[in-house]
């Protein structure tokens, strides 16, 4: 008789489980090798994709570097080459500028450039994989116009109390014989983007000789809910022929950035007292000066903090037109008792009394635009808190702009304009000042 030796049913399940393991370990395996492939491809796309970024958007900060210092760099037809600091990557950069307003709209793209602005695009690719990790930027640029047509902007509000806000032209003769004339113009505008009410306030015995402008959708010129409130005592506080009306679109305040690095351990603090003094321009710590006499020069000054001016003259005797004494400033300007840039303003605003032609002619290449002041805060995109205050009988001929500056102009009289983000005008005078045609 024959036995068969029964089956040992525990090892085959042992061998059995060993052998299902086996296989989820290795299906398991695979699928991680796959998935670190994956994620090492993704991984090289998303480098391979900033890479790009990086280099466009530093070719877009150059652009604009550039035209910080020249209002007219434009690049057109196209620039294009490598990536200085990546030489796999190239780029093209395009800048189609309208800064004079002389620009034949539309770009090649349709794109339409407004005065004063620019078109900027850049194209960022690797230089042996053209198409495959492309970065692309658009950009329109406000390159600002100092001496442009307003006197006043305070794009978040205007108060005049007891003031005069006046616009002059002076325009150069259509022959290089002729005369230069001065006119009175209310071509010089007053300006909010509010759409607030009493958010344009014009009050006391106040007086604009000036065109008025609001934020595109608010009301007015009059009544309930009004951006323009006119209280003025005087019998026609806006002439008549001046526009009261919303604006077609908001104006811009540019911001600027910082010359030099604000926290620059080098920068002084220049503190001058009684005599008479000069300041090359470079990048200081603040100014102060009480009580003597400061000379500038045409060139770019930057005071991180503030300026101060205390019973004050400042001159800037060989600047012209072309060639402006720049000022770019962090935090606060305080003229008290003081004058600055006096000697180029127009000694007479009587046009029954006009200046001689000569002193017109100098004017028109001088004038308060010969100093400009910027306000550039810490470089942090959001700084707030820049002050451009002049009080207390003080007398000063410039452009001030800044988009978080805020304007508090008392007992003063003023020779040029202000943009900004609020303006007060208490009791004191600004003329606004423009050669005709000048941008």
């Amino acid at each position: 008789m024959n036995f068969r030796k029964p089956q040992d049913k525990t090892g085959m399940a042992l061998v059995a489980l060993v052998l299902l393991i086996t296989s989820v370990f290795v299906l398991m395996t695979a699928g991680a090798g796959e998935l670190l492939n994956t994620s090492m491809r993704q991984a090289s796309r998303a480098q391979s994709n900033r890479r790009t970024n990086y280099c466009s958007y530093a070719i877009m900060q150059r652009a604009l570097d550039k035209l910080s210092t020249n209002l007219l760099y434009s690049v057109d037809p196209a620039e294009s080459g490598a990536w200085e600091t990546d030489p796999e990557l190239v780029y093209q950069l395009t800048i189609y500028n309208n800064y004079a307003g002389t620009f034949s709209n539309p770009a090649p793209d349709g794109r339409y450039v407004p005065p004063y602005m620019v078109y900027i695009k850049v194209k960022a690719d690797y230089r042996d994989y053209p198409g495959r990790f492309t970065s692309s930027l658009f950009s329109k640029a406000y390159v600002g116009g100092q001496a442009c047509n307003f006197a006043i902007v305070g794009t978040e509000k205007v108060t005049i109390t007891d003031s005069v806000v006046d616009a002059w032209y002076i325009r150069a003769p259509v022959d290089p014989a002729g005369t230069y004339t001065l006119t009175r113009s209310g071509q010089g505008r007053v300006v909010t983007n509010s759409i607030q009410p009493n958010h344009l306030n014009i009050g006391g015995a106040s007086w604009v000789n000036a065109n008025v402008y609001w934020g595109p959708t608010g009301l007015g010129p009059s009544g309930p809910g009004s951006v323009l409130n006119v209280t003025s005592t005087v019998a026609t506080p806006i002439p008549s022929g001046r526009t009261q009306a919303p604006a077609t679109s908001p104006t811009r305040v540019p911001r600027y950035h910082p010359p030099a690095n604000p926290t620059l351990g080098s920068m002084e603090d220049k503190v001058y007292g009684a005599g008479t003094a000069s300041l090359a321009p470079g990048a200081y710590k603040s100014l102060s000066v009480t009580g003597g006499n400061l000379n500038l020069a045409p060139g770019e000054y930057y005071f991180a903090n503030n300026i101060t001016l205390t019973n004050a003259n400042v001159t800037v005797p060989a600047v012209s037109g072309a060639h402006p004494c720049d000022i770019y400033l962090g935090k606060t300007f305080t003229a008290t008792h003081s004058s600055v840039n006096w000697d180029h303003t127009l000694k007479t605003v009587s046009p029954e009394a006009p200046l001689a032609p000569a002193t017109l002619a100098d004017q028109a290449q001088k004038g308060p635009r010969t100093m400009r002041v910027f306000f550039v805060g810490s470089g942090a995109p959001n700084f707030k808190d820049c002050k451009f205050i002049v009080e207390q009988n003080s007398k000063v001929a410039l452009h001030a702009s800044g988009k978080a500056m805020r304007v508090k102009l008392t007992d003063s009289v003023m020779w040029g304009g202000v943009k900004g983000y609020e303006v007060v005008l208490e009791n004191s005078q600004l003329y606004y000042h423009r050669v005709m045609f000048d941008t």
